[in-house]
């Protein structure tokens, strides 16, 4: 029953996609360019990376800004979805106390909101690819189910932290921190093999295997198996805490908030 509850907000389909856009129309209110500031603030700041990184990494500029800016428009939504993710119930609180909305249609508005800046980054993906003109074959398809593999772990994590950051508001911090360290032990700005004897480092970084079920088939032609076996282990793991975490303790958020 809990669980049924919960999760009768993600059909509400229309008042969460309302809300969401709502949200970014308030955020860019009164702006003339609008949500496509989203768009612009991405092409600076991989424009800048790539080309101050990419004369130090040495490799060729094509495939370089490939890597870059599809590995980066991936870390945005995942690092959106994470540390936004925590708060998901904490800033929906007036929302959670005035009314009798499933607690299911704030993360759905939360995840549709990541989805809206994911579309506009990942355009300026697409545009670099058709502008390098950079080969795809069947492979490209299996962005497809890892886009899908994506937005499943946005959930769990909104569910399962957004649940644990109301009742520890400590954590929250605490994964901010973490999130900040991650960026950087990322191969975003830079391939594994430039690490030298370090590279098997990126094998134990979780990270590491969510940008190569979608970069590696688009940027190298490949998939890889190690990394579609951990992102399978930890979808499997995180929705089983999620659902542990709403049938045990979703019925206390409104007094933790």
């Amino acid at each position: 029953m809990v669980l049924k509850s919960f999760f009768s907000g993600f059909l509400n389909v229309p008042l969460w996609w309302r809300l969401a856009w709502a949200d970014m129309n308030q955020i860019y209110r009164r702006s003339i360019i609008g949500i496509f500031w989203i768009s612009i603030s991405f092409i600076m700041f991989i424009g800048v990376k790539i080309f101050i990184f990419g004369e130090i990494a040495g490799l060729d500029t094509a495939m370089y800004s490939l890597w870059v800016t599809i590995g980066y428009a991936i870390w945005t939504f995942i690092t959106a979805s994470v540390t936004d993710g925590c708060n998901v119930f904490v800033t929906s609180r007036s929302w959670i106390l005035g009314t009798q909305l499933s607690l299911g249609t704030f993360v759905a508005e939360n995840i549709m909101r990541h989805l809206i800046g994911f579309g506009l980054v990942s355009l300026v993906s697409l545009a670099l690819l058709v502008f390098h003109s950079w080969d795809q074959s069947w492979v490209t398809l299996t962005i497809i189910p890892g886009f899908l593999i994506l937005v499943l772990n946005s959930m769990w994590v909104h569910i399962a932290f957004g649940i644990l950051c109301t009742r520890f508001r400590d954590l929250l911090h605490l994964v901010r921190a973490i999130m900040h360290v991650m960026f950087f032990v990322t191969p975003i700005l830079y391939l594994p093999q430039q690490l030298g004897p370090k590279a098997f480092i990126m094998d134990f970084n979780p990270f590491t295997h969510y940008l190569a079920i979608i970069r590696e088939p688009l940027v190298n032609g490949a998939v890889s198996s190690l990394a579609w076996i951990v992102v399978t282990c930890i979808t499997i793991i995180g929705w089983a805490l999620a659902l542990y975490l709403v049938k045990t303790r979703s019925k206390n958020l409104a007094f933790w908030i």
